[in-house]
C-alpha cells in the first residue's frame, strides 16, 4: 500500500534529479502533468500564503487555489519527506495577449527580442517550514533552463518586491511596478522579463 506521494514517485512522477541534501534536509525536485496532484498544488497554494500580509482573506478562505492556465501549464514540485513542499508553474504562450499581466505596450520589446512563444514563471509557493532551503531558487533555475532549452524567446516574471533581487541574479530586467491582482491587493508586485540572447534581433 502506497502512503505517500514519495511512494509513488516512480509510477507517476517524472524524476528531475537525485535527491539534494540541504542541511539536514532531503527535498526532491519532480517535474508533473496536469491533472496529477493539481488538488496537492493547489492546497499548497492557499496554505503557504493565508497567513501572509496584505492578501485578500475572502479568496484565501477557499481550500484550493486551481486555475484554467493550470491546464495547459508545466508543472514542478519539491517533496520532503514524500509531501509536497514547494510548487512552480511554467505557461508557454503563443499570442502577446494571453500572457499574464501584460500590457499592451510591452508588444514592440517583446518583438525585439524574438517575439513568440514567450515564457511565464507565476504560482511559486513554498511551505513556511520549508522556507530558507533555497527552494524559490531551485525552482526558478529549473524553469528558465525549460524555458531556454523549449524555444522560449523570453521569460516573463511577475514577482513580489521580495522576490526582485533573487531574479536579477538570474538576469531578469525590471521593467515596472504592476497593479496588484486581486488575489494580493495589499502587495508590490513587478513586471521583469528575461532575454534570451541567441533569440535577440541584431539590427543591421
Amino acid at each position: 500500500m502506497m502512503n505517500s506521494l514519495y511512494d509513488t514517485a516512480h509510477s507517476t512522477f517524472e524524476s528531475m534529479n537525485p535527491p539534494t541534501i540541504i542541511g539536514e534536509k532531503e527535498f526532491e525536485l519532480i517535474k508533473v502533468s496536469y491533472p496529477e496532484h493539481m488538488d496537492e498544488i493547489g492546497t499548497l497554494r492557499i496554505s503557504s500564503w493565508k497567513n501572509e500580509r496584505g492578501i485578500n482573506t475572502e479568496f484565501f478562505s477557499q481550500e484550493k487555489w486551481v486555475d484554467d492556465l493550470d491546464k495547459d501549464s508545466h508543472h514542478w514540485v519539491v517533496l520532503h519527506q514524500g509531501q509536497i513542499v514547494a510548487s512552480a508553474r511554467m505557461s508557454f504562450h503563443y499570442s502577446y495577449n494571453s500572457i499574464p499581466y501584460t500590457n499592451p505596450v510591452y508588444e514592440s520589446l517583446f518583438d525585439f527580442y524574438g517575439g513568440l512563444p514567450i515564457a511565464s514563471i507565476n504560482r511559486l509557493v513554498v511551505d513556511p517550514g520549508s522556507r530558507g532551503h533555497g527552494l524559490a531558487r531551485l525552482l526558478d533555475e529549473t524553469r528558465v533552463n525549460f524555458a531556454i532549452d523549449n524555444g522560449a524567446k523570453m521569460i516573463t516574471a511577475q514577482p513580489l518586491e521580495g522576490r526582485v533581487a533573487a531574479l536579477k541574479k538570474l538576469d531578469f530586467t525590471m521593467i515596472e511596478q504592476i497593479i496588484s491582482p486581486f488575489q494580493i491587493p495589499g502587495r508590490d508586485i513587478f513586471y521583469m522579463i528575461k532575454e534570451i540572447a541567441e533569440n535577440k534581433y541584431v539590427a543591421e
